[in-house]
């Protein structure tokens, strides 16, 4: 009934969060997105909301959280315990079409249906959280593995032909013209 409900509102152009009118087919009006934004953004706020959703999902779930603020907190000022990516806590990088930042924050459980407990529970990148969640991570490794495998399969083959290094970032390749050499 309620995903029901939901749903009309959001056709009829109906705020979620205060009942204001809308723009049709959003969730939210302009004042409550600009506020969850500014929310969201700041450190405090960020690792709030995560421990709040950690919470959340846990007593649905009907499974212990042991993790507390400290351990968020510790853990988003850091890097991604997967891919040693740093997080992006301000939305730097803006995906204005998607609906979470791939680079942002998320807490994974290692034992899906666990626990939410220090043990349990790791810091990783909200891209590869969703993905894990949908496949597991022996998909992603293995999708990891042939992505890396295939590039250096090019980088062998276009080094034969040219002298183009895939190594530098974009900005270096257009100051260092592609040169090919003749053979």
């Amino acid at each position: 009934y309620f995903q029901k409900r939901k749903k009309e509102k959001i056709a009829k152009g109906e705020c979620l969060s205060c009942g204001r009118q809308s723009i049709p087919g959003l969730k939210w009006c302009e004042a409550c997105r600009k506020r969850d934004g500014q929310a969201r953004s700041s450190f405090i706020n960020r690792a709030k909301c995560l421990m709040n959703s950690a919470k959340n999902r846990a007593k649905m779930q009907r499974v212990n959280c042991t993790i507390d603020m400290n351990w968020v907190m510790t853990r988003i000022i850091g890097r991604c315990e997967l891919t040693g990516i740093s997080f992006d806590l301000e939305g730097k990088r803006s995906y204005v079409k998607q609906r979470f930042n791939p680079y942002s924050p998320s807490i994974d459980r290692r034992t899906a249906g666990g626990d939410y407990s220090p043990e349990n529970c790791r810091m990783i990148l909200t891209a590869l959280n969703v993905g894990i969640n949908h496949w597991g991570e022996e998909v992603y490794r293995t999708i990891a593995k042939a992505y890396l495998r295939q590039r250096r399969e090019k980088r062998r083959q276009s080094d034969a032909s040219s002298t183009y290094n895939y190594d530098l970032p974009l900005e270096g390749q257009r100051a260092n013209s592609v040169r090919i050499r003749k053979h």
